[in-house]
C-alpha cells in the first residue's frame, strides 16, 4: 500500500468501496489500522470516507463482559470463544 499511496485509481476505487452504504468495514481494532493509514497514506482519501464500520472488539466487550476472564478480547479469543473453533495462525500478516 505504502508504494502504491499516490495511486489515484487506487484510492478512487478503495473510496468507492469504503464509502458506499451498502458496504461494511468489519474489523478488530480498526482505530489502530486508521492510524497507521494516516500516517504512512497521507494523500489517500479513502480512510476518511468509511460510512459503515464495525469494530468486531467492541462488540464483543459488549456481548460478553466477562470477556478479561475468558481470554481477552484479541482477535484469536473472539473467534475461539464465537465460532468454537481456533484460528490458524501460521499465515498471519501484521502492518
Amino acid at each position: 500500500m505504502i508504494g502504491l499511496s499516490k495511486n489515484k485509481k487506487l484510492d478512487d476505487v478503495l473510496c468507492k468501496i469504503f464509502a458506499n452504504p451498502k458496504t461494511y468495514i468489519i474489523g478488530a481494532g480498526f482505530s489502530s489500522d486508521v492510524s497507521q493509514f494516516s500516517k504512512y497514506l497521507p494523500h489517500m482519501k479513502f480512510i476518511k470516507q468509511i460510512a459503515n464500520l464495525v469494530d468486531i472488539q467492541e462488540v464483543y466487550k459488549k456481548k460478553y463482559p466477562d470477556f478479561k476472564e475468558n481470554g481477552g478480547f484479541g482477535l484469536a479469543a473472539i473467534s475461539e470463544r464465537v465460532t468454537k473453533k481456533k484460528i490458524c495462525k501460521k499465515e498471519q500478516v501484521s502492518n
